[in-house]
């Protein structure tokens, strides 16, 4: 059992260093599966340390999820550690967190509400309505916008700067 204490130190942890997202769902022949679309996902990567992989482990007692050690393959990468928790587990992670987090809410509400939305299958003859299509496309967006880095972020305003004297 999870208490308060354990919550706010994850929720302080992932939202300085997750990816609160949702990722394209495939089949097995790598086509995109028409009713999921997207799936919701929890993930951090980080450097090969023993306390980092002590902080993934507490994640994991929390939340469930996986633990991967990732190899360097390029000269300019790392060794990581890599958690990951998805669908189910992520949006239940989120409801846990949400309370806590600051920089990450609105990421952590959308993945909750996307995971929701989930329980439509579409049969033989039975689409997914459009309206519904449309609607997660454009949580897609939006997490996709939250998830931008720098200036290109959608709550960044640059600092206007006085200038003295003529250019």
């Amino acid at each position: 059992m999870s208490t308060t204490a354990d919550l706010a130190w994850a929720a302080g942890f992932t939202d300085g260093e997750a990816t609160f997202t949702l990722i394209k769902s495939y089949d097995a022949n790598r086509h995109i599966r028409e009713y999921d679309l997207y799936y919701t996902c929890i993930q951090i990567a980080l450097a090969e340390k023993p306390q980092n992989l002590e902080a993934l482990r507490i994640l994991q007692e929390l939340f469930g999820g996986t633990i991967q050690h990732r190899v360097a393959r390029k000269s300019r990468q790392f060794p990581q550690y890599f958690w990951r928790i998805s669908n189910s587990k992520a949006s239940k992670a989120c409801e846990l967190l949400e309370p806590f987090l600051v920089i990450k809410r609105e990421h952590a509400q959308l993945l909750v509400k996307f995971q929701g939305m989930l329980g439509f299958k579409p049969g033989p003859k039975k689409r997914m309505p459009e309206s519904i299509i449309r609607e997660r496309l454009v949580m897609v967006d939006r997490i996709r916008a939250l998830n931008l880095r720098g200036d290109k972020h959608p709550l960044f305003a640059p600092a206007e700067t006085k200038r003295s004297g003529p250019r």
